[in-house]
């Protein structure tokens, strides 16, 4: 791996977690490969998301905003990491749910970028924690929710 690759997908995650924050929809979708996919956790059912158009709505709030106030999401950042072509984020999110109670959990992106763009973005967090407070399987069995291979009526 080189020191400029190691560089560029620095500036390039640095790039679309400033514009994520800032809700510039068009800069985070600048950062974004055509083709690329969003990979949340399998045991939230939501995902994963392919196509520049699907992730930029997903990260845009269609999804957080079936159970968060997106209004009130707050993000620390606690570290990013570069290495060639891959880089990590670390990060706290703070929200409150549509029910009014408080959410807060710790989140990690494995973010892989190719020709100047992200390509690939795989979501870790505590799920355990998650669903304790957001009760996926009450979200019910929607289209939307499906994984192929995961859950009922979604299987290939």
């Amino acid at each position: 791996m080189t020191a400029d690759a190691t560089s560029s997908t620095r500036r390039l995650i640095e790039s679309f977690l400033t514009a994520r924050a800032s809700g510039d929809h068009a800069v985070v979708a600048r950062c974004l490969a055509d083709d690329v996919d969003l990979e949340p956790p399998v045991s939230t059912g939501f995902g994963p998301f392919q196509g520049r158009d699907a992730v930029v709505e997903a990260l845009a709030g269609s999804v957080v905003g079936e159970v968060l106030d997106v209004s009130s999401i707050q993000r620390t950042l606690h570290r990013v990491l570069a290495d060639g072509d891959m880089g990590v984020v670390l990060n706290r999110m703070e929200a409150t749910t549509l029910n009014g109670e408080p959410y807060t959990n710790e989140y990690c992106f494995v973010f892989t970028c190719a020709d100047g763009a992200i390509t690939r973005i795989q979501e870790f967090a505590d799920t355990l924690l998650a669903n304790a407070v957001f009760n996926f399987a009450a979200l019910g069995d929607r289209p939307e929710r499906r994984r192929p291979g995961h859950g009922s009526g979604g299987e290939e």
